[in-house]
């Protein structure tokens, strides 16, 4: 459960306990004389709006995190102390009012499933003990006595597979739409991270103008990204499609440095890398050249981990080796994979 432990030293050393929003807006706002109501842009409180500070008791709803899902325990009805219990429960989810419904129609719509699967089931058996009123046969009734005997047992084991399949399937639904929260500080420093390298694309073995002056340097950069764009890829790129961009690394004699790019958006990076294809009939000085994506250090130790395995899985076929080379797709998701590129004669 998402939540700030709160501990204020009252007059004569003796601990005072907050039970709510307002106590702790009054000790927020004494303590920071200089911050309004309005210049205050931190959380606050969804019912009562008061300014979520240190001070403050409040809960975070644990699937959305929105600076905007904070409510004070003046407003949840709860004391100081059930707070301090919750907090400490880490298996506990609170959650806004907006993700509670989300979560309840979710489950509502697989319990419909199965009751639906449980009707036509029933009404397959209503219909079958109707045959078999008008069956005379004592034998063949014994018989299908035992049928449905064991109809009813696979029913049974059906069902129970299909809720264990339905509750693996909210979990991966859950982390396909992104409401699963983060686990701890180090997977919401990496998501952070991923979202600030999304526009950004690594440019390999290009050239760099042989000049002392830096703003040389970076007109030459700039004419070529815009050329191969433009001319190579058949992306339109104006002037404002490009943020910024910069060679990795320190400058050193006979040393080529990747040169990143940062487009405006993602969806004009997504265009130039859907058309890096046409580099393949493009003039010999585009040839050499490659793009990437801008990944995480540990997206990049993912990626090696794939292309060292799969080599080493290569290695050990003797008609393999020497044949194909590796290349990893899907580097920017959970699971990339390798695959195998013949070499060109």
């Amino acid at each position: 459960m998402i939540g700030q432990k709160v501990t204020s030293v009252g007059r004569g050393g003796k601990k005072e306990k907050k039970n709510g929003g307002v106590v702790g807006a009054a000790a927020s706002a004494s303590s920071s004389p200089t911050v309004s109501q309005n210049q205050y842009t931190g959380p606050s409180c969804t019912g009562c709006g008061i300014m979520i500070g240190k001070d403050v008791r409040a809960l975070q709803c644990d699937r959305c995190c929105k600076q905007d899902s904070w409510k004070c325990i003046d407003c949840l009805d709860i004391t100081g102390e059930v707070y301090d219990t919750l907090i400490e429960c880490k298996e506990l989810k609170w959650f806004c009012k907006g993700c509670s419904e989300e979560v309840s129609k979710i489950r509502g719509d697989r319990e419909d499933r199965v009751l639906g699967i449980l009707e036509r089931v029933m009404e397959k058996l209503t219909d079958m003990e109707m045959r078999l009123a008008n069956k005379v046969d004592v034998k063949e009734i014994e018989e299908l006595e035992m049928k449905f005997k064991g109809l009813e047992c696979n029913v049974n084991e059906r069902v129970d597979k299909l809720e264990e399949r339905i509750a693996a399937n909210e979990v991966k639904l859950a982390q396909k739409e992104g409401v699963t929260s983060l686990r701890n500080d180090d997977d919401r420093d990496e998501q952070k991270e991923i979202e600030l390298r999304q526009n950004n694309m690594i440019i390999y073995r290009v050239d760099e103008i042989d000049s002392e002056a830096a703003e040389d340097r970076k007109a030459g950069d700039a004419l070529f990204v815009h050329e191969m764009c433009n001319d190579v890829l058949k992306v339109s790129m104006g002037t404002g499609d490009i943020e910024k961009m910069f060679r990795l690394g320190r400058r050193e004699e006979g040393k080529v440095r990747p040169l990143l790019v940062r487009f405006s958006n993602v969806d004009k990076k997504a265009s130039v890398m859907a058309n890096v294809k046409e580099l393949r009939t493009a003039p010999d000085r585009y040839k050499k050249i490659s793009l990437a994506h801008d990944l995480t250090p540990r997206q990049r130790e993912i990626v090696k981990d794939v292309r060292q395995k799969a080599i080493a899985e290569m290695s050990n076929e003797d008609t393999a080796a020497g044949n194909f080379r590796i290349i990893v797709v899907g580097q920017r998701t959970n699971k990339p994979r390798a695959i195998r590129v013949p070499l060109r004669e």
